[in-house]
């Protein structure tokens, strides 16, 4: 077994090898939004479910898709969830949901261990509470949200949160989940104990290819590459500047541009701009939320995948990318920087001439490119792969039950 601070005997005291989690996050799958963290969280439930581990998930109707059962324990996936009924300024941030009191308090009393996904709301210091009143341990994965980049939007907010809520958590916390070094740095910044984080990365399940890769089936001489940004569609996450850098690049390739994600005022900004250039419009498309068999199709059939952000804690959309083979131009604000020391794609500075050069730089060697996927995937499955993430994540959450000496 693979611990957050290194190899280890999955051997636990007196031969016990599962637990009664309890998660709480406020929003969850299965959602209309397409977000990272419910993506991780979704999949560590069911990983640590057939693991032989009693979850269960306390959330809210945040998002849920329609006809999703509210007020209710389900059982989904070898776990059991309740969706507590969330309405008006309860489903924005901080969330403020205290319809999560009762189910939480029902499902903690009999917990091993209470795990907090994300940061920065109401809901993780209801849980606190509850979780002290059971002497019920817990571990917190702030998912990114304290980032200096992010702490600067709503400052003042975030800064009387950090002080009144935030801090206490990471007090209380008998693990800390980071999924980077800088994450871990974050959690230093707010006065968090060094001995208490766990750097675990985010995971990805590995797809079948049955392909050395479609991407290159084409010959070189007539080579037309397809660029693939998946994520939300905000200024954060610079598809802006990806469209400006691919504009640049079409005097010299016959190339199309992807920029899938939910629809927002910002795409819709994007879209008009794209309609005012000539031709633009004909090659970046927007085909808005792509789940399923149709994410799938667009990681199989692009050739390159682009996220030039100026904030991330691990992006989900990244990891998946490297999954499917796809070479990747990312800023080292992803924290991938494998990416290019691996020879799996570029890491480049956010910016429209940098994004530029590199497209202009891989897609003058499809050769390389389609040795770049290669390194993408086994990067992958050497570093994010879904069940060493999950083994990671399980003996931090037997440590924070107390059986620490048992992972040493």
């Amino acid at each position: 077994m693979v611990s957050a601070n290194g190899p280890s005997l999955r051997i636990y005291e007196e031969g016990e090898t599962s637990l009664r989690i309890v998660l709480l996050m406020p929003f969850f799958g299965p959602s209309r939004q397409v977000r990272g963290p419910v993506v991780q969280a979704t999949e560590i439930c069911r990983q640590l479910a057939l693991r032989g581990h009693t979850v269960s998930v306390v959330t809210t109707s945040i998002d849920v898709d329609r006809g999703t059962q509210t007020n209710k324990w389900v059982q989904r996936d070898g776990y059991r969830v309740f969706h507590a009924e969330a309405s008006g300024i309860q489903t924005v941030p901080p969330y403020y949901t205290p319809a999560v009191k009762e189910p939480l308090t029902e499902a903690i009393q009999d917990a091993d261990v209470l795990y907090l996904r994300v940061g920065l709301t109401l809901t993780n210091e209801i849980a606190r509470r509850i979780a002290a009143r059971f002497n019920v341990p817990f571990v917190y994965n702030a998912e990114g949200c304290l980032c200096p980049v992010r702490l600067r939007t709503k400052a003042v907010a975030k800064w009387g949160f950090l002080r009144l809520f935030e801090r206490r958590i990471l007090r209380h916390a008998k693990r800390l989940h980071a999924a980077t070094e800088q994450e871990a740095t974050n959690y230093l910044s707010q006065g968090a104990a060094r001995s208490r984080i766990d750097v675990i990365p985010n995971g990805i399940v590995l797809p079948d290819l049955d392909r050395d890769n479609l991407l290159f089936a084409q010959p070189e001489s007539s080579f037309q590459p397809t660029v693939l940004f998946l994520g939300r569609i905000v200024s954060m996450k610079g598809p802006d500047r990806l469209i400006e850098a691919f504009q640049k690049i079409l005097s010299q390739h016959d190339a199309q541009l992807v920029i899938a994600g939910p629809e927002s005022d910002f795409s819709h900004q994007l879209m008009q701009s794209t309609k005012r250039v000539e031709g633009l419009a004909e090659r970046v498309h927007f085909p808005g939320v792509l789940q399923g068999v149709e994410k799938d199709a667009a990681l199989r059939s692009a050739d390159l995948f682009a996220l030039p952000s100026d904030s991330e804690g691990l992006p989900n959309a990244l990891l998946e990318a490297l999954a499917y083979g796809l070479p990747c131009i990312a800023s080292p604000e992803c924290h991938v920087p494998e990416i290019e020391r691996l020879g799996a794609g570029m890491i480049v500075d956010p910016n429209v001439d940098e994004i530029a050069r590199a497209m202009m730089s891989l897609f003058s060697d499809p050769v390389m490119l389609k040795d770049m996927g290669h390194a993408a995937r086994n990067l992958a499955a050497s570093k994010f792969s879904m069940d060493s993430v999950v083994e990671q994540v399980e003996a931090s959450l037997f440590k924070a039950r107390g059986e620490s000496e048992d992972f040493k």
